[in-house]
């Protein structure tokens, strides 16, 4: 497990794998690793960008007290029960934002969607750290969402951790409703295809635009929102970052939740 030096100015990049709202209310791997994953970074701030808001242009989601919104059907009771209300950001942690020169329209009346409460819930269960959500727009390339993610970066040197939230392989019409059942061997070659071209920076692989094209690709995302986040995070990334992988195993066989931290 990776340690986070508080000294330093930089935050880290932290792609993660949301996987089920199962995850809400159990204790499992997945959550256990969110809860050493926010014990080992402490940021000021938090900036999410989750595959549940594509919007026509871009958004950034904000209120000074934020509320969860309960996107998701047919799960048992206890977890539209649940709350997670951290702050939004200041008007000063605005101002960074700004600075980057993406454009984007403010929005109160919005809540943030499952796939940042979700993960925010195990990572920081005390809501202390201000969070907002920064929307994806539709119909971009992924070299067009990585050159957002670029945008970003500077934030990190303002201790603001960025966390794009999918999943490397999401594909709902393969799952076995069994939480554990075994990965789609399709599935597990695609993952681990992904986990290799990461280990060896070839981010430009992803960016081609015949890769969304691939067979593979089309397979381990039908639909691509799930993906994109983590080409923000790809953006962000610093060419002095390592590489590591938590949560390297899959659930519902066909939803890989792994996760991969750039410090």
């Amino acid at each position: 497990m990776m340690e986070q030096n508080q000294n330093m100015m930089q935050m880290p990049v932290l792609f993660v794998g949301h996987g089920s709202p199962q995850n809400i209310t159990q204790s499992n791997p997945f959550t256990k690793e969110l809860a050493s994953l926010g014990k080992a970074i402490t940021p000021k701030a938090i900036l999410m960008i989750s595959a549940h808001w594509m919007t026509e242009k871009m958004m950034l989601q904000q209120a000074s007290l934020q509320k969860p919104l309960y996107d998701f059907y047919g799960f048992p009771k206890e977890l539209y029960e649940v709350e997670y209300l951290p702050s939004g950001w200041s008007d000063e942690q605005l101002s960074l934002l700004q600075q980057t020169k993406l454009s984007f329209d403010l929005i109160q009346d919005r809540a943030l969607d499952h796939g940042v409460w979700a993960v925010l819930m195990h990572m920081y269960p005390e809501a202390n750290i201000p969070v907002v959500q920064l929307s994806m727009p539709s119909g971009l390339s992924f070299l067009e969402y990585f050159e957002i993610g670029q945008r970003l970066q500077t934030l990190r040197q303002e201790g603001v951790l960025i966390v794009g939230s999918g999943n490397i392989v999401h594909n709902l019409g393969q799952i076995d409703w069994a939480l554990d059942a075994d990965p789609k061997p399709w599935a597990l070659e695609f993952d681990q295809e992904v986990k290799k071209t990461l280990q060896e920076n070839n981010f430009s692989r992803f960016l081609d635009p015949g890769f969304a094209k691939l067979e593979s690709f089309r397979h381990a995302h039908p639909t691509t929102e799930h993906w994109i986040p983590l080409m923000y995070c790809l953006g962000a990334n610093d060419e002095k970052d390592h590489i590591s992988f938590h949560c390297e195993f899959f659930q519902n066989a066909s939803i890989s939740m792994r996760s991969v931290l750039f410090s």
